[in-house]
């Protein structure tokens, strides 16, 4: 687990490879205008030598070498981007795919980080403690921020599940 500082893009290129489970919860950046330019921004690099800007952008997830089973992007639009014909939505959850994740949870919207935390510790419960498949699981997460008072739709409908 990388928290705070440590959660650099350095570091989560070269460890991220060997997880079965990835999560990230940053802040994800949608550049509409100029969709090459959308990612996640993790911790600046404190190494003055280094060539990693804090910035996961699209093109540089398709170069990453996963072995992840689930990778959930608790990230602001994660699965929003360009839409091309004949290739479908071009957004950051595609180049995890591309990368060898078998599943991922994203995100159609912006959420809300209170809840995505609440979501994604569910999910995670209903995984490692239930055995639960991720589908399942994920259902069973929504369900039960719903079942809290005042949650509003948006705290929990933005994340989808796509993979085997």
């Amino acid at each position: 687990m990388f928290l705070h500082q440590d959660a650099s893009e350095e570091n989560f290129k070269k460890h991220s490879a060997q997880y079965k489970y990835l999560h990230i919860a940053a802040h994800g950046v949608l550049n509409k205008k100029h969709p090459e330019l959308s990612g996640i921004l993790l911790a600046p690099q404190d190494d003055a030598n280094s060539t990693e800007d804090g910035m996961l952008y699209i093109a540089e997830t398709y170069h990453l070498e996963l072995r992840a089973d689930l990778v959930v992007l608790s990230c602001c639009e994660s699965g929003i981007g360009q839409m091309i014909r004949g290739e479908g939505m071009m957004a950051i959850n595609r180049g995890f795919l591309y990368a060898g994740a078998k599943n991922i949870i994203y995100t159609l919207f912006k959420v809300y980080d209170e809840e995505s935390a609440r979501l994604t510790e569910n999910l995670f419960r209903e995984i490692l403690t239930h055995h639960e498949p991720y589908n399942r699981a994920l259902s069973q997460a929504k369900r039960q921020l719903i079942q809290q008072a005042h949650t509003t739709p948006k705290a929990w409908s933005g994340f989808v599940l796509l993979g085997v």
